[in-house]
Formats: C-alpha cells, structure tokens, sequence
C-alpha cells in the first residue's frame, strides 16, 4: 500500500501533537507545554518539506 503525500503529513502532524501534549504536559506549565507543542508541530512540518524535496530531486531508475 503506498502512502501519498497528505496522508504522510497527517500522520506526521499527528504524531507531533501526541508527543507535543505528552512532552508539554511533563514540563509543568501550559507556556513551556505550548512552546513544546509549536516546537515538535514546526520542526515536524520542515522535517516533511525537506524530505520532500530531497525525494522529488532524486533520479528515478
């Protein structure tokens, strides 16, 4: 089964956001857990751009 690009995303979000609330709700404070949260969403989101591109400039065989 092959996973296209948005499904991909959703699942990386998601995935964000669960560890975002588990690392949040660990650091005591709902600044520092939202400040977690932002953290793990943003750096997920570059994470799938970069892949992205990396993917789309290989050749193909």
């Amino acid at each position: 089964m092959r996973i296209n690009e948005r499904q991909a995303l959703t699942a990386g979000l998601l995935m964000s956001e669960i560890l975002g609330v588990v690392f949040g709700a660990s650091a005591g404070s709902w600044t520092k857990g939202t400040v977690t949260l932002l953290v793990c969403t943003v750096a997920t989101g570059l994470a799938f751009l970069v892949l992205r591109a990396v993917y789309k400039n290989r050749p193909q065989v």
